[in-house]
């Protein structure tokens, strides 16, 4: 039976109907059949195919061209620092119509010199500079004071709007809020002035007592499937105690939470082969001062069904998977995954 849920942090309605997963899927995903050999700028020795990096984590410190991490510009960029101009059409705008210039800034992170297509080939010490790279940029992009907005996000795969397979990050930071976030702000706002709470804190709250939607939890986070979830296997990272911004993150934290998204993207990638997905930060934004209000989260999730008609149309998603479903099936995987780690570790220690 189908049900609509609404998710009072995205305010997004979602409709939950399991029976649509058994629809027969004529339409089968093209596999390229012949790949076409470029030289991947990312990889180590094609440094000059790359602009100038704006941050380099050394793989020895002695050695200036070793490294474990490079950000870089996005040398097509969707956001760059500009001369203010805008084009010739905006100029022309009526009342109906507003165009302004944007600036800011877009920057790739080129996760390994090695050519790796997932986090998951990497190391949990390379996972950690990883992600202190995201911390290190997302800091720089706060203290900026013509960004209002920044986000970090992950596609991996075409379905999920990757062009190359070099595994890789984005982060734009904008001059101006996008509306849905500027709602989003208000919503949380006025819920703490109501209340008193911090809307995330409430909903992590309830969902651990409940704890039929938590997929893993760890010292100082909590990961589930969103009551309302937009999507199959839609999963929510939450710092367990209130944090407004991932830019607050400490050290102990950071390591946590770059073990515990390798750990789930391996579980992404049981489900899905081959593996498409994005990943996003979700940081306070800079122009959004009330701390006691935000509360930063994280979201994982895996490319599984796409947008038609009846999303693009109401802009109210149709979710095959039941969250608490979704939720039993990746518990259900991790402690697989986790036995198989165990016996491959006995074994090898069975073999010295």
């Amino acid at each position: 039976m189908s049900e609509v849920r609404r998710d009072p942090l995205t305010d997004a309605w979602v409709i939950v109907a399991p029976n649509r997963d058994h629809r027969p899927d004529e339409l089968v995903e093209a596999q390229l059949s012949g790949s076409t050999v470029i030289a991947c700028p990312f990889c180590a020795g094609n440094e000059q195919l790359t602009p100038d990096p704006t941050l380099t984590i050394l793989d020895d410190e002695d050695d200036p061209e070793s490294w474990s991490v490079r950000v870089v510009p996005n040398r097509y960029p969707a956001v760059e620092a500009c001369n203010g101009k805008v084009s010739e059409e905006a100029m022309l705008q009526s009342h109906a119509f507003e165009a302004f210039a944007l600036t800011g800034g877009h920057e790739v992170f080129i996760e390994s010199p090695l050519h790796v297509h997932s986090l998951t080939e990497l190391s949990e010490s390379r996972v950690i500079d990883v992600f202190s790279a995201y911390l290190n940029r997302m800091r720089y992009w706060r203290e900026r004071p013509d960004v209002d907005y920044h986000i970090l996000f992950k596609n991996v795969g075409a379905a999920a709007g990757a062009s190359l397979r070099h595994t890789h990050s984005q982060l734009i930071a904008t001059s101006v809020m996008p509306g849905s976030i500027s709602a989003l702000m208000s919503r949380l706002g006025e819920h703490h002035g109501s209340t008193g709470q911090c809307m995330v804190c409430s909903m992590s709250g309830e969902e651990q007592i409940s704890g039929k939607r938590i997929i893993a939890t760890t010292d100082h986070f909590v990961a589930l499937c969103p009551f309302a979830s937009r999507v199959p296997y839609l999963m929510r990272l939450i710092p367990r105690q209130h944090q407004d911004s991932f830019e607050a993150i400490e050290h102990t934290q950071l390591v946590d939470l770059a073990v515990l998204v390798r750990k789930l993207l391996k579980l992404v990638e049981s489900i899905l082969s081959p593996a498409a997905y994005n990943f996003i930060i979700h940081t306070r934004p800079t122009a959004f001062h009330d701390t006691a209000a935000f509360h930063w989260w994280m979201e994982i999730f895996p490319r599984v069904t796409k947008l038609a008609g009846f999303e693009w149309g109401s802009d109210c998603y149709i979710n095959p998977v039941l969250p608490e479903a979704a939720a039993t099936h990746l518990r259900s995987l991790s402690r697989q995954l986790e036995r198989g780690s165990k016996k491959g570790s006995r074994s090898k220690r069975s073999n010295v």
